[in-house]
C-alpha cells in the first residue's frame, strides 16, 4: 500500500513489488513534468545495501552457516538463499522481521535523480539538519502547515513526527541507521530531546567507527546504532557487517 502526500509518504510493499511500486510513482511524477519515463521492465541494479541486509538477516536466522564471505567463497545454496532474501527482504513471513524507514520523505529511484519543483539544496539542508534549521526547530513551538511560507521547515517538522510515531508504535528493539553519522546523531538527539539521550562512540575490530545509544520508546528499551554505509567502497562491507553482527546485533537480539 502506498499513501501519497508529503505528510505521509509511507509504504507497505516488499522486495520487487515495492521497487516496481516506487518506479510507477516516479514515472507518474516524471510524466507530470514532461520527463522521459524509466523502463520498469529492467532488473533493479545491484544494491550492496540490500545484499548486506539480506546476509545479516540470514545470519540471525541460521547462525550456523557462513553468510559474510564474498560470493566467490560461498556455495550455490548460500548464494541462492541470499538472492531470495533480497527479493523478500521486508516480508512479514520471514522468521526475523525487518523494515526500512526512510528519513527523507520524497521518494527517488536513486540519489542522482530529482523529479521535484522544490529547491534541492534547501531540501537537503533541512534534512541534513544544518544549524539554521536546528535553530528554527528550537524556536518554533507549533507544527507548521505545508502551506506555510517555510515549506522546508514544515516538511522537516512533519517528517520528524512521522518517524517518532513509527518508533513509538512498532515494537522493535534495534534500529540501525547507516551513513552520515554526525547528521544522524543530530536527528536522534532532536527526535528524543524529551530524554537525556547520549551517543557513545565505539569502534569495530577493523577500526570502523559507530555510535550507540539506548532510549525508551513505546514502553520498551530501544538500541540505536549509527554506522558506516552498507557498501563495499568506504563502508562496512562483508567484514564490517560480520563484526557489527558479532559485536552488537547477535548479543542483543539473541539474548
Amino acid at each position: 500500500m502506498v499513501e501519497r502526500g508529503l505528510e505521509k509518504w509511507f509504504w507497505d510493499e516488499t522486495g520487487d513489488a515495492g521497487y516496481k511500486a516506487l518506479g510507477e510513482i516516479a514515472n507518474e511524477i516524471r510524466r507530470e513534468n514532461g520527463l522521459t519515463e524509466h523502463d520498469l521492465t529492467l532488473k533493479p541494479p545491484f544494491s550492496p545495501m540490500l545484499n548486506l541486509q539480506a546476509r545479516l538477516l540470514l545470519a540471525l536466522e541460521q547462525p550456523e552457516r557462513q553468510w559474510f564471505s564474498p560470493n566467490g567463497q560461498l556455495g550455490k545454496n548460500e548464494l541462492v538463499a541470499i538472492q531470495q532474501r533480497e527479493n523478500t527482504l521486508y516480508d512479514r513471513k520471514n522468521k526475523v522481521k525487518a523494515a526500512l524507514l526512510d528519513w527523507r520523505p520524497l521518494p527517488r529511484r536513486n540519489s542522482n535523480v530529482w523529479h521535484y519543483e522544490f529547491d534541492r539544496a534547501q531540501y537537503l539542508n533541512a534534512f541534513e539538519l544544518k544549524k539554521s534549521y536546528l535553530n528554527q526547530l528550537d524556536k518554533t513551538e507549533q507544527t507548521l502547515s505545508l502551506e506555510s511560507d517555510d515549506l522546508y521547515l514544515a516538511m522537516l517538522q512533519q517528517r520528524m513526527k512521522v518517524i517518532r510515531n513509527v518508533i513509538d508504535h512498532f515494537n522493535f528493539r534495534l534500529l540501525i541507521s547507516p551513513g552520515a553519522q554526525d547528521e544522524k546523531e543530530r536527528l536522534f538527539n532532536e527526535l528524543f530531546k524529551d530524554q537525556s539521550i547520549k551517543f557513545e562512540q565505539l569502534y569495530l575490530p577493523n577500526g570502523k567507527r559507530y555510535k550507540k545509544a539506548v532510549v525508551h520508546s513505546g514502553g520498551r528499551e530501544l538500541t540505536i546504532l549509527i554506522t558506516y554505509f552498507f557498501n563495499h567502497q568506504n563502508g562496512l562491507s562483508y567484514e564490517g557487517i560480520e563484526q557489527l553482527y558479532q559485536t552488537e546485533i547477535s548479543p542483543l537480539l539473541n539474548k
